[in-house]
């Protein structure tokens, strides 16, 4: 059957006598296409669009019924009623029911990370290509992401002594998130401690001036950092601060040996703000973040410079699936 349908209904007794009754109208089930507003708080206007709304429509968000006003048969308005955790919007009519939003339990994401100032190997893979499963609580959430960027490159051309470092290539990498939320500061902002596990291959190419030989070698990169966050505006916007360990577990002697550091483990901090922007009635919006890698030591051969700071522009293409 399809979901609206017009016609007539004729009933005939045993008798023979008919009752018709014409101009009645079949709604099927509520179906809710897309809301105006990805990240609700209370106070927020949220206009839900989709399709079989009835003059009856009961709306919750997160369990807390709402006050609605119906605008036509595919939308609502409401203004949110009460505080916002997970997002899940539930609508409800005399045919049926329908929810949207919501913990997410997949989402993708495609990163573009520029260095604005000095070259070297940047251990921040760009563009990556992330699909991840999310795991989250009222006070802890944990991701664990597969990424590869064979499509790209993460170093810009620089000679290592005889050397000539050739576009970089991580192979395939594997990430583990998790965020501990320590305290609300309000409904809008909370102090998080943030913890991270990066595990890489690397293909590291280079010229030899001398030899005239393109030459390659793979080291596997364990990266984990940890570190606090502060989320504010309703995870709008956040500001971190993380301390780095870089160690590299393979061919060890190759990499020492290439960059002259006489060893392979560093630890050095970063500094991060950032925001996320919403596409209005869409399940995609963009993150933009800076981030502010400080070379201490011997860091700076690994990542070419003789600069400190070297900040990072990461712009990333958010999807819910």
């Amino acid at each position: 059957m399809e979901e609206e349908v017009n016609g007539e209904i004729a009933i005939t007794s045993s008798k023979g006598q008919t009752v018709s009754l014409s101009g009645f109208k079949y709604v099927g089930p509520p179906e809710i296409i897309s809301i105006s507003k990805k990240k609700l708080e209370e106070g927020d206007k949220l206009n839900i669009v989709g399709k079989n709304f009835t003059n009856d429509v009961d709306v919750s968000i997160d369990g807390i019924e709402q006050t609605v006003t119906i605008l036509n048969d595919t939308e609502v308005e409401l203004i949110v009623e009460g505080p916002v955790s997970k997002g899940l919007i539930k609508l409800k009519t005399p045919v049926g029911e329908t929810s949207y939003g919501g913990s997410t339990p997949f989402d993708a994401a495609a990163n573009i990370t520029v260095p604005l100032q000095g070259q070297g190997i940047n251990i921040i893979p760009t563009p990556t290509f992330n699909f991840t499963q999310i795991h989250g609580g009222d006070n802890f959430g944990f991701r664990l992401g597969l990424w590869g960027n064979m499509l790209g490159t993460d170093s810009t051309m620089e000679k290592v002594v005889s050397n000539l470092l050739v576009p970089q290539i991580s192979l395939f990498g594997l990430r583990g998130e998790g965020l501990l939320r320590l305290t609300n500061l309000d409904q809008k902002n909370s102090v998080g401690l943030s913890f991270q596990l990066n595990l890489l291959l690397k293909k590291v190419s280079y010229y030899d001036t001398s030899s005239k030989d393109v030459s390659s070698f793979n080291p596997f990169v364990l990266h984990p950092k940890v570190g606090m966050t502060f989320n504010l505006f309703n995870n709008y916007v956040f500001i971190g601060s993380y301390l780095n360990l870089l160690s590299v577990a393979k061919e060890n002697e190759k990499f020492e040996t290439f960059f002259s550091t006489r060893k392979s483990t560093f630890i050095y901090p970063n500094f991060n703000l950032g925001g996320i922007f919403d596409f209005e009635g869409s399940k995609q919006s963009i993150k933009v973040e800076l981030d502010l890698v400080v070379h201490n030591g011997e860091t700076r051969m690994l990542f070419q410079t003789r600069d400190k700071v070297i900040p990072y522009l990461k712009i990333a293409l958010l999807s819910d699936l």
